[in-house]
Order: structure tokens, then C-alpha cells, then sequence
């Protein structure tokens, strides 16, 4: 190694540790709180929410599944618009963040006093709105709050932890539905909820205010370039986050999320219906994934594996994660209903055989195809 790539290893490792103290930011720490609190009282209404819905209501899986589907179409609409809204009232964000999050909150008990199939739909769509919107916050200040050079390592805290926190979620709620029934634990999670909303009124105004501050002035040293860009240039620069070379791995990754779905959505239902133990495997396998993701996190600000995730990926792959987790509510809910639940589980098993096998087809097709270019080249 030469001693000027020892140099410079040193002094990049010097100013991410430099970078790191961000971390230690209020509104940092006080996000990733309500973050964690807010996935937990997620998590744990979504553990009986299908036992309500389908055994207090009556409602089939089909129809139930659909209900999910029309959750996640609303929270897709929302993204976007909830982004807009962050970046326009930054300065003025606390209130709007509070009120939000309290209504996020009140959804669970939308479900418990749902009194027909209508305004079952119309609670899960209230749902699905606020929980895109206020899920936009931590993520959108997050950026604001901490150093550039680790933000990756910033997601991926306030995503681990929260996992970690929220891995015995989904059981307890499955759990103490059976023992309680609905209402105390619908109340449960939204108490947990506001536990996640007092954090918000520690917030440092300030910085918020600052970070608008600083917004407003790039807006403004920006805009006469702004002007000049045609919409025919604004539509080129749009499509040209989609790479065609990124499909199948968008579609691939997206696929996975059919398999993923049974999880969130009916195994909860499931194993409390068959008595089996659900809270132990499913706290384990919570704090594992809290913990990869942790350090997968740290290790991409650390080795900085490339940019094509942010570029080429992220517009296929959210898309492809929103489209096979829609269509995927309403075909497992069709298959549970018709054929049942052992069925529904071994085609998933298969499922997820496949996509495995056919990654590995193109990761080897494309290694293939490097080694052809590099010879073409040489």
C-alpha cells in the first residue's frame, strides 16, 4: 500500500468519526424514539388486526387481503405528496408532525369501531394516508439532522433499533387479542403511539428552522436555473432514474415481497388460530434482522459499496416492492380462503425457491457477461 492511500484511508476514517458525533444530535435521538414507537404500535395492532377483522367482523381472507392492498395503494399515493409538504412547512413541521402522528394513532381505533364492511375499508385507507405521511418524518429529518457522509449509517440505526424494539410486536398483539380480546389492546397501541409523539415535543425548534433556512436559500440560488429547464428536460431527467439493465433485479427483489407479505399480514392470525407459539420465533428473528440491518447500514458509509442503489435501482425497486406487495395481499387472501393455509405456505415455499434459483441464473449470466466485455476490451 502506498503511504498516500494510507494517508488518505486515515484521513477518511478521521472525518466519519468526525461525522459520527451527528449522531448524538437531539432531534437524531429523539426520532429514532418515535420511530421505534411508532413501528411498535404498527407492529403490534397488525398482529390481531386480521384476527378482528376476520373473526370480530367476519370479514373472508380475500376480502381482508384486499383491505391490506387498498392500504398500501393509499400509502403509495401519499409518499410523495407527504414529502412536498415536509420540504414546503420544514420550518414550521412540529405541529403538523404532532397532529399527524396522533391521528396515525387513532387509526387502531378506527378498526375496533368499524361497524361494516364500508367503513372497514374506509379505516384502512384512513390507515394507509397517515401511515405513508407520518412515515415520511423520520427519514426526511433524518437527513436534515445528521452529517451527509453517514447518513446511510442514520437509517440504518433508526431502522435497526426500531426492529429490535418492535420484534416481539406483532406476537404480544396477537397474543393478548386472544387473552383480552380487541379493545385494550387497540387502545395499547395507541397509547405506544403517543408515547412516540411526547418524544416530537422535545424537538429542537431551532434546527428546524435553521434547515428550512438553508433550503430556501439553495431554492433561491437555484431558481433561475430552474426556470430555464424545459418540461421535456424535466420529464428526460424522470426517466432517467429507470435503467432498463436494473429490471430483473427490481423485479426480482420486488417479487420477494409476496413471500414477505404472508408474514405481516396473515401468519399472525395463523398461529393464534392453531396455538402455536408465534411471539418467540418472531422476537428472534426481529432483533436478528434489526441487527444485520444495523451493521449493513454502517458498512455502506464505511466501504461506500456505489451509488447505482440511489440512481438506477430505487425508482424500479420501490415500485416493484409496492406493485407485488399489492397484488400480493389480495392473492394470498384468495389462495387462504380457497385452498387453505398448508397449501398457501408450500406455494410460497416454492416461490421462494424460484427467485432464489433465478438470481442466481443472472448473477452467473452477468458475471458471463463482464468477463466477455473485459476480453472485448483487452
Amino acid at each position: 500500500m502506498s503511504e498516500s492511500t494510507a494517508v488518505r484511508k486515515k484521513a477518511d476514517f478521521s472525518s466519519l468519526k468526525t461525522a459520527a458525533r451527528s449522531l448524538g444530535n437531539r432531534n437524531v435521538i429523539l426520532l429514532i424514539i418515535f420511530y421505534s414507537c411508532m413501528n411498535y404500535s404498527c407492529y403490534y395492532k397488525n398482529g390481531f388486526r386480521g384476527l378482528l377483522v376476520m373473526d370480530d367482523h367476519g370479514i373472508s381472507a380475500t376480502v381482508y387481503g384486499t383491505m391490506i392492498s387498498v392500504f398500501l395503494i393509499c400509502g403509495l399515493i401519499m409518499r410523495t405528496p407527504g414529502g412536498a409538504i415536509i420540504d414546503r412547512f420544514r420550518g414550521n413541521i412540529k405541529p403538523i408532525f404532532i397532529i399527524s402522528s396522533i391521528l396515525k394513532g387513532g387509526c387502531a381505533l378506527a378498526y375496533l369501531y368499524a361497524n361494516s364492511t364500508a367503513t372497514m375499508y374506509l379505516a384502512f385507507i384512513l390507515d394507509g394516508f397517515l401511515w405513508s405521511f407520518v412515515g415520511v418524518f423520520p427519514y426526511a429529518l433524518l437527513a436534515t439532522f445528521v452529517d451527509r457522509r453517514i447518513v446511510g449509517t442514520a437509517f440504518a440505526l433508526c431502522e435497526g433499533i426500531s426492529f429490535i424494539v418492535g420484534s416481539s410486536a406483532r406476537g404480544l398483539g396477537a397474543k393478548m387479542f386472544t387473552e383480552l380480546g380487541a379493545t385494550i389492546p387497540t387502545y395499547i397501541s395507541f397509547g405506544i403511539q403517543l408515547v412516540g409523539v411526547a418524544a416530537i415535543f422535545f424537538f429542537d425548534n431551532e434546527k428546524l428552522k435553521e434547515s428550512a433556512g438553508l433550503r430556501r436559500t439553495e431554492e433561491n440560488r437555484l431558481q433561475p436555473q430552474n426556470q430555464e429547464k424545459s418540461s421535456a428536460s424535466l420529464l428526460k431527467k424522470v426517466l432517467g432514474m429507470f435503467s432498463v439493465a436494473a429490471l430483473p433485479f427490481a423485479i426480482l427483489n420486488g417479487a420477494q415481497y409476496i413471500v414477505y407479505q404472508i408474514d405481516g399480514s396473515f401468519l399472525p392470525y395463523y398461529a393464534e388460530k392453531m396455538a402455536f407459539d408465534y411471539l418467540t420465533p418472531a422476537t428472534v428473528g426481529g432483533m436478528i434482522v434489526g441487527f444485520i440491518g444495523i451493521v449493513i447500514g454502517i458498512l455502506c458509509d464505511v466501504i461506500k459499496p456505489g451509488y447505482f442503489v440511489i440512481f438506477a435501482f430505487t425508482g424500479q425497486m420501490l415500485f416493484f416492492m409496492d406493485f407485488f406487495s399489492i397484488i400480493a395481499n389480495v392473492l394470498l387472501g384468495y389462495s387462504v380462503d380457497a385452498k387453505g393455509y398448508h397449501f398457501t405456505f408450500v406455494w410460497l415455499g416454492y416461490l421462494g425457491i424460484v427467485l432464489l434459483a433465478a438470481f442466481i441464473l443472472l448473477f452467473l449470466y452477468l458475471q458471463k457477461k463482464e468477463k466477455r466485455q473485459n476480453k472485448a476490451v483487452c
